[in-house]
């Protein structure tokens, strides 16, 4: 069955495929069928299942749509849905897509949810496990490694690295039981957190050729990785000495920095340009949530709303494109894209209600998905040139992208026309 989202608190705090923020979130993994609710915004964001909670090794699936009002009206083109089929289970779901095409996510199978990789050339391939029963991956480098987290034979939680010649490889912790990855950069470098022996979580890089090694925190109990330049700047979040949530930028170099707020106590990062850009959501003076871009000269700066109480960014490229949603006067999600020179732009809808950009890619294609006047969810790509078109399904009433490359392929899911959610790569006919 398709996915269900609660829209009824405008307010809540979410997370998306490109914000791997909240670990207490990305515990969770969406099944078809789940009622899915979006609680209010205490900071940091929280995610909580109504039905069908379960712990597993996998990136949530959530999808935030944003509501047209007086937003243009968004127009068909010729997409191809392409089904990438699954693993012998009913349901898969792919969440990144490096420039050659190739595709990672998780797949159902007989005995579990299980890791893959897809290419044009060899179809979906199962990574495998760490000796557990189900593992997932969350993102792939230019070269084809994937990084991605699964159960072991003593039933942890690890991150690992699998390539086609070395199969997976566990990246170990840091001395506790558990690690979780949430990216890699084009160099081969991963971040994400993991338990030390005392229990406390703190943020991790994983190289070849350092190993695991510990971020640190800004004087906090906690801090997490959440994503990672190809230069190796590495961006998260870490509890600070007076118990706030604040971004932080890591570089070997020069160690772990506090990158503020914007007036308020907290801030959350999502996303890391080559050139340094950091991207996230922050608290204001007056306790309201607006999107930051923040530079090592111009520092944290607000992003500004649509005009309502709140916005989140999602992602951003090498150019500085920020994406993600924001509220309009009347309180509804409409994605958004930032530039330096045109500030906040609304993107619209698919002539529905709600929108939301959840990637970027190097050329300014933004993909999401959005309501349609029928109400369902799709879809889509946005843009300057064609502004929001859908992209289809795979036959049923439900799609939603969560990844695109420089190529212009889109990958997400989809429901079939047996409403079962499989991994999709949208391309031109």
């Amino acid at each position: 069955m398709e996915p269900r989202i609660d829209e009824r608190d405008q307010s809540a705090r979410v997370v998306v495929p490109g914000f791997r923020g909240p670990w207490e979130a990305l515990m969770r993994v969406v099944e078809p069928g789940a009622r899915l609710v979006l609680v209010p915004a205490i900071w940091p964001g929280t995610l909580r299942r109504v039905m069908g909670v379960k712990r597993c090794c996998c990136v949530v699936v959530l999808f935030v749509f944003a509501c047209a009002g007086g937003a243009q009206a968004a127009t068909r083109s010729p997409w191809e849905a392409v089904d990438l089929g699954t693993l012998g289970g009913a349901s898969s779901y792919a969440y990144a897509v490096n420039a050659s095409g190739q595709v990672v996510g998780e797949s159902e199978t007989a005995g579990g949810q299980r890791a893959f990789s897809w290419a044009q050339a060899g179809g979906m391939v199962d990574l495998g496990t760490l000796g557990g029963t189900s593992s997932t991956a969350v993102d792939v480098d230019v070269s084809g490694q994937v990084v991605g987290n699964s159960a072991t034979a003593s039933g942890g939680l690890h991150a690992f690295l699998w390539t086609e010649a070395g199969g997976m490889v566990d990246l170990g912790t840091l001395g506790g039981s558990e690690s979780l990855a949430y990216a890699v950069s084009a160099g081969g470098q991963v971040v994400g957190y993991s338990t030390r022996a005392r229990g406390s979580r703190h943020a991790f890089s994983w190289t070849e050729a350092d190993g695991m090694v510990d971020l640190g925190t800004l004087g906090g109990g906690y801090s997490s990785a959440t994503a990672v330049s190809a230069g190796g700047q590495v961006v998260g979040y870490s509890r600070t000495a007076r118990h706030e949530r604040h971004a932080f930028s890591w570089t070997k170099a020069g160690g772990m920095v506090d990158l503020g707020t914007l007036g308020g106590t907290d801030s959350d990062p999502v996303d890391v340009s080559a050139g340094g850009r950091v991207v996230g959501s922050s608290k204001t003076a007056s306790g309201k949530v607006h999107a930051f871009s923040w530079t090592r000269d111009k520092r944290m700066v607000d992003l500004g709303t649509l005009g309502g109480v709140a916005s989140y960014a999602s992602a951003v490229n090498a150019s500085g494109q920020v994406v993600g949603y924001g509220f309009t006067p009347r309180g509804r999600r409409h994605a958004f894209s930032w530039t330096k020179g045109r500030g906040m732009v609304d993107l619209g809808t698919l002539s529905g209600t709600y929108s939301s950009a959840l990637a970027v890619s190097a050329n300014g294609q933004v993909v999401g998905s959005s309501k349609t006047a029928s109400g369902k969810v799709h879809a889509f790509s946005w843009t300057r040139r064609n502004g929001m078109v859908d992209l289809g399904t795979l036959g049923g009433t439900y799609g939603a992208a969560s990844a695109v490359n420089a190529s212009g392929q889109v990958v997400g899911q989809s429901s079939t026309a047996r409403r079962q959610v499989h991994a999709t790569l949208w391309r031109r006919r």
